[in-house]
């Protein structure tokens, strides 16, 4: 599972943010402690414990 995960991150950071981890963990950061959508992603980005309603 962490191997997935590790891979799926990576992933994520090359795709949509040209391998700038700052970026995404910058973008993570602030779409969950506004609780909006990433335009990027195309979904929302939550803290811990929230689930999807």
């Amino acid at each position: 599972m962490e191997a997935i995960g590790r891979a799926g991150f990576w992933a994520t950071v090359e795709k949509h943010f040209g391998g700038d981890v700052a970026a995404y963990m910058r973008m993570l950061r602030t779409h969950r402690a506004q609780g909006k959508e990433s335009a990027v992603l195309g979904c929302s980005v939550q803290s811990q414990g929230q689930s999807a309603a």
